[in-house]
């Protein structure tokens, strides 16, 4: 308002008409923008005195100039011509005199109000100018701009605000915060397009001219990106249910094959311990690996739903290393020999005895990649090597001399439902998710593996784990002085076995053949023990006859081979052979028996018939709550057999007030899934009776089909004492009992 009043008194000083008040006519008058401000030149007016000095001038001109012209056209004057030339002359003088002496300028007043009007309106247009780039601006980026006043009115918007609002449309209260932008909020406002989202963000802000308060806002329509939001929440929420109902469609499904599948497995344990000939034997051998092999496929399909989902968890606790990759490597050994494989480990002395590790997943992951490596191989041999690389990282590698595997094909293996031979005529089955599950254990384990391998000359898979020490084992010390010497084909095993004989402090020399052991050159430093392959070579009498020949007298030799070989083994150690070794080897054992201990040498791997002839070592009162008869039958006659009491119920409600009665039960085998009541509930009473009457806790051992580790914990929450999955290995519930049954003896002496 100031700047129209401005331009409006210079105007009037200049004389000029005043335009009219309307900002659009203003508007199409006076150009929008200009580089330099407009300079105007105040115009001088024609007033009174400057009139009669013009007249004046003209009059004494006349006055002058009639003389000459009366003589020019013969007008008499009478003598009066001088006179009147020269009063004119007299009189043009003094007014030209005069001129200078008396300007009629303009006062220094009015100069001075000319120049701060022209610098006003040059600010003005500075102003004006300004204005407008704001607003192109505010306008291009097309958000709703608006400046409001403390009650609410406005004074400012933009044409952004027009397309969404109206001046009476219900606008976000205001806040006060002062000089601070507030954080954007994303409302839904009622717009005269219906509900759109909106980014919206207020500032206060002062007038520090005036001292008002106001609010200027700015606000952004985001009802697209909400409506994508929405839309990937739905399906985020559509996938996860998706995965929810495949995981407990698989736990249903993997329930419901378990319970039948345990049936099989168990009554063929069952039937081994009965006297069989020899084609019945394998029969029941049959029966029992294809009931393995479904069980496999069962567990990996529930790994991998677990995998897609994300509910697959680590569980770290102390675990013995040595312990753990020996066993694998023994739970390898029925394959091995069938196979007429070697198979060896090897642990590095320096890794402590226990560390923190899922030992369960890792023995999963062992599983898979050294059941993979015996699988592929059909000649040769089969390693694991674990060696510590610094103080808290241990890498495992499991090497083979199998086919090998093409470039193209090693990164393709770790994808789901993979095979690298998918031809009609492929000699190995499976359904491609082990190394999947795998490569995901050990990711969540922080590690990665990695494949090696070359056609026709073996693979090489490998990962490297963090760990943290629990305890280091003092590990047997051989003598340095004694030399051993390997005779054995060139294989994984046979390396991982003389890493473990340097490790039990030898010095070690290995041949390839028994002709290659006769023809070296001999030393002063004779073998103390030589360890052989068992094969057609070491077997016979005459090249064991050479042999002899060719070692000191106190030499000790040794076979090594697989289990199924043993029978040869009383024989060969009368005509020379000192001791027997099977694949793999503990290096515990090796140590005893290169130190003369051979009462371990041969190991008896125990079947269910040679455990159920086993005298129980004591007689135990023993609830089992089980709903499916023929897994009744099998748990039945599997205690019966071990001389135990059986009382069988069919529900959780029975196992209950079975426990009420005057003879308590020494151990309750519970089932979970169950009619009437279920086995956590039926647990969980058990245990709340006990705790009432003041009497000691049962042993509550859980037998489940549902084989996810979140049952476990459930089982174990709701206070049993141990957790066996179905289908059930006769051997471990045996081992179970027999275990608990000696406590229970312990107790009572």
């Amino acid at each position: 308002m100031a700047m129209a009043l401005l331009s409006d008194l210079q105007k009037q000083h200049a004389g000029e008409k005043i335009p009219a008040s309307n900002p659009v006519e203003q508007e199409k008058e006076e150009p929008k923008f200009r580089k330099t401000p407009r300079k105007k030149q105040p115009k001088r007016k024609l007033n009174l005195r400057t009139a009669l000095r013009f007249l004046s001038f003209a009059f004494c001109s006349i006055l002058f100039l009639l003389p000459f012209l009366a003589a020019t056209i013969g007008y008499p004057f009478e003598g009066y011509e001088l006179t009147f030339a020269a009063v004119g002359m007299a009189a043009i003088l003094a007014l030209i005199l005069t001129a200078n002496k008396q300007p009629v300028p303009r006062s220094e007043q009015n100069v001075d109000l000319a120049n701060r009007l022209e610098s006003l309106e040059d600010k003005a247009w500075e102003i004006r100018e300004s204005e407008e780039i704001h607003r192109s601006l505010a306008e291009a980026f097309g958000d709703v701009v608006i400046h409001r006043y403390q009650d609410g009115s406005l004074s400012f918007s933009n044409n952004a605000f027009d397309e969404y609002f109206t001046k009476k449309s219900t606008l976000p209260p205001l806040q006060n915060n002062e000089g601070v932008a507030l954080e954007t909020r994303d409302l839904e406002l009622e717009t005269t397009n219906g509900k759109r989202w909106f980014a919206w963000t207020d500032m206060q802000v002062r007038d520090p001219q005036s001292g008002k308060t106001g609010w200027r806002s700015v606000a952004r329509d985001i009802t697209e990106r909400k409506h994508h939001e929405q839309e990937l929440i739905d399906a985020r929420q559509n996938a996860e249910t998706a995965n929810e109902a495949k995981t407990s469609f698989l736990a249903m499904v993997s329930h419901e094959i378990r319970t039948p599948l345990n049936g099989v497995i168990g009554m063929a344990q069952l039937l081994e311990g009965t006297h069989l000939d020899a084609t019945q034997r394998n029969y029941v051998d049959a029966i029992h690996s294809s009931g393995d092999t479904l069980l496999g496929l069962i567990e990996n399909l529930l790994d991998t739903a677990q995998i897609e989902a994300g509910h697959m968890s680590l569980t770290p606790k102390p675990t013995h290393l040595v312990k753990l990759v020996e066993e694998v490597a023994e739970l390898l050994s029925p394959r091995i020999r069938e196979k007429q494989l070697s198979l060896s480990t090897y642990i590095d002395p320096q890794i402590p005895q226990k560390i923190m590790v899922d030992a369960d997943r890792l023995r999963q992951v062992l599983m898979n990649l050294m059941g993979n490596s015996v699988k592929f191989t059909e000649e040769g041999g089969v390693s694991i090597h674990v060696r510590l690389q610094n103080p808290d990282k241990v890498k495992f590698t499991i090497e083979d001399t199998g086919p090998g595997i093409s470039e193209g094909d090693q990164a393709r293996i770790f994808d789901e439902f993979v095979q690298t031979d998918t031809s009609a005529t492929r000699r190995h089955g499976g359904a491609g998710l082990g190394l999947t599950i795998s490569q995901n254990i050990i990711s969540l384990m922080g590690g990665k593996i990695v494949v090696e391998s070359e056609i026709e000359k073996g693979s090489r898979f490998s990962f490297e784990l963090t760990i943290q020490a629990r305890l280091k084992e003092e590990e047997p010390v051989g003598n340095t002085e004694n030399s051993l010497a390997l005779i054995l084909p060139q294989t994984p095993a046979r390396k991982a076995l003389a890493d473990t004989v340097l490790g039990l402090g030898y010095s070690i020399q290995s041949y390839d053949s028994l002709d290659s052991f006769n023809s070296r050159t001999r030393s002063n430093d004779q073998e103390t023990s030589i360890i052989i392959a068992h094969d057609a070579m070491a077997t016979s009498v005459s090249n064991l006859s050479c042999l002899r020949e060719n070692i000191g007298e106190g030499t000790q030799l040794l076979l090594i081979g697989n289990a199924g070989q043993q029978e040869d083994v009383t024989k060969l150690i009368g005509e020379g052979y000192n001791g027997w070794l099977t694949w793999p080897v503990r290096a515990k054992t090796l140590w005893k028996v290169l130190n003369g201990d051979n009462t371990n040498s041969v190991k008896q791997h125990r079947t269910s018939d040679q455990i159920s002839n086993d005298q129980p070592t004591s007689k135990l009162n023993i609830l089992l709550a089980e709903d499916n008869p023929i897994n009744a039958l099998l748990a039945k006659s599997l205690l019966i057999k071990l001389g135990h009491r059986v009382h069988h119920v069919e529900d959780g409600a029975a196992a209950v007030e079975a426990t009420l009665l005057d003879s308590p039960y020494d151990i309750i085998l519970m089932d979970l899934h169950m009619p009437v009541q279920g086995g956590l509930s039926a647990i969980a009473e058990i245990r709340q009776s006990e705790k009432s009457a003041g009497l000691l806790p049962c042993h509550i051992i859980v037998l489940s089909a549902d084989g996810q580790a979140s049952a476990r914990d459930e089982a174990l929450s709701a206070g049993a004492n141990d957790f066996l999955t179905k289908p059930l290995d006769l051997v471990a519930v045996t081992a179970n009992i027999e275990n608990y049954a000696k406590k229970i003896k312990l107790q009572k002496s």
